[in-house]
């Protein structure tokens, strides 16, 4: 029935071949049963009648569905739980369809969010004061229903400044609320997935959001300017102060925080940290973020040494260490006079009785800056030297987290100035003997790309170097394409045949 009437609601005139459509009779009789039946339907059936109805309101709404509005608001307002569900599904299938339209094409949307969005806020301020389960699935459904709603536009005339602080003090007080104790029975590797935790991750979700694109003065478009300025003013340092101080504060004394929440709460400090009045609050605690915080999270973890040794393909595609923590890094890092704390502590964490992690770690935090490190006049001149004793080592060290990393620091730091060439060598030397010897795919892989990245970055001075190489360089990536699914190889052949064209075709022939 979904497909049929997907097809047959609607058919444009241009469409090639008979198409029926739909009788206005009968269309009017589905409108007229259709919100009900959802209100009414089992769980597996309400996601069909969700994209049927998604599919009659991008066509008929407003203007051949008078009725639609007037159904919905008592819904909205109603005590049965059922009826509030339904409702909720359907105004987030209506946000859906104009989330990504440009602001004069979404007035009808905004029309009726005029309207029942006050009452919606309504009822979630008295929802969040319901910790079970039924409460919470409600409340995520209202946070996804905002959050389309707001993604890609703001209309200030429904949602001032003033109107939206009542919104977000709903959603810090669930961004910061314990979870009850049901919540704490759940394994933590599957406690991410409950839905306190999705209510949690929804409402930081919008609260990044909206800061990072309405809310961050001087990085808005004009449209929002005022009210970038007052969020700015009045509302961004508070709520920074009260992320630091309690969900990272959580998670610095070892209680659970979920990877999504994390990862945007860090996000939103990042983006926050390019007002001074932020700065100031963060400075003090600099030191603290960059112990507790940001280099746990650089440091492999048990996870990762699981997914390792069950699949090291699907470890190596799933294990991209872009996150939160990196951004922080960096953003901190521009900071005056930061950098060289941050390089006296990756020091510390890089003596010979470092453990493995604090050694990943250390690398990880390397490769995080190295863009930064290679920029500054007062560094530039000595990350070969600190790659030579550092890092080039260490692509032979016994752990293989350590090996990976050390290749992924010089994939990442291809750009560095190398005045010594026999230090470059020693890098290039590394490498090679990595994807030739190592045993890990992961290590050989990497080791490959940053290969790969130096080519690219210091043309002849490596092809020299390579060259002696490059047959057996190439016949192992072309064995790894055959035994595995690495989606990066394929880009490590191109490269070698483009600079080394007169070496490889013998290896064809």
């Amino acid at each position: 029935m979904k497909n049929i009437l997907y097809e047959h609601w609607y058919v444009d005139k241009d469409t090639p071949g008979s198409h029926w459509v739909f009788s206005e009779q009968d269309k009017l009789f589905i409108k007229q049963h259709i919100i009900q039946t959802i209100i009414i339907a089992p769980e597996p059936i309400i996601i069909h009648l969700c994209t049927m109805i998604q599919n009659i309101m991008r066509h008929d709404f407003p203007d051949k569905w008078p009725s639609f509005t007037l159904e919905l608001y008592p819904l909205v307002s109603s005590d049965k739980s059922e009826e509030l569900n339904g409702a909720l599904l359907i105004l987030h299938r209506l946000c859906k369809i104009f989330e990504y339209k440009r602001q004069k094409e979404r007035t009808p949307l905004v029309e009726f969010m005029f309207k029942i969005l006050p009452i919606i806020r309504e009822r979630f301020s008295t929802l969040i004061e319901n910790h079970s389960s039924s409460s919470c699935l409600l409340q995520k459904q209202i946070l996804k229903i905002f959050y389309s709603f707001v993604q890609f536009s703001l209309n200030t005339q429904i949602l001032s400044i003033n109107e939206f602080s009542q919104w977000l003090k709903l959603f810090i007080d669930i961004i910061l609320k314990p979870t009850p104790a049901e919540c704490e029975l759940v394994p933590e590797d599957e406690r991410d997935g409950t839905i306190w935790w999705k209510c949690k991750k929804w409402a930081m979700k919008i609260v990044q959001r909206v800061f990072e694109r309405y809310g961050n003065k001087g990085n808005v478009d004009k449209a929002y300017l005022s009210f970038a300025e007052e969020y700015s003013r009045s509302y961004l340092l508070p709520i920074v102060e009260s992320l630091m101080a309690n969900v990272l504060n959580d998670y610095i004394n070892g209680k659970y925080i979920s990877e999504h929440v994390l990862y945007l709460v860090l996000v939103h400090l990042s983006d926050a940290l390019i007002q001074a009045q932020v700065w100031l609050v963060v400075k003090p605690k600099f030191e603290l973020l960059l112990k507790n915080v940001i280099f746990p999270l650089l440091c492999y973890s048990k996870g990762d040494e699981e997914l390792w040794a069950e699949d090291c393909e699907e470890f190596y595609d799933l294990h991209q260490p872009s996150s939160g923590a990196s951004t922080l890094l960096q953003v901190i890092s521009k900071r005056q006079g930061i950098m060289q704390n941050v390089l006296e502590f990756i020091m510390q964490n890089l003596t010979p009785t470092s453990n493995e992690k604090q050694i990943d770690g250390a690398l990880h935090m390397i490769s995080v800056i190295s863009t930064q490190l290679n920029k500054l006049n007062k560094y530039k001149k000595d990350v070969e030297k600190l790659i030579d004793a550092s890092v080039t080592p260490r692509i032979e060290n016994p752990s293989r987290f350590v090996r990976l990393r050390a290749c992924y620091v010089i994939h990442f730091a291809s750009e560095t100035i190398f005045k010594n060439s026999t230090i470059l060598e020693r890098v290039v030397n590394a490498l090679i003997k990595a994807i030739k010897d190592d045993q890990e795919v992961p290590v050989k892989v990497e080791a490959a790309l940053a290969l790969q990245s130096l080519i690219n970055d210091q043309d002849q001075k490596v092809i020299q170097f390579i060259r002696p190489h490059i047959r057996d360089v190439l016949i192992i990536v072309l064995r790894l394409i055959s035994e595995t699914h690495l989606d990066d190889l394929p880009t490590i052949v191109d490269s070698l045949v483009d600079n080394f064209e007169e070496e490889i075709i013998p290896v064809f022939l």
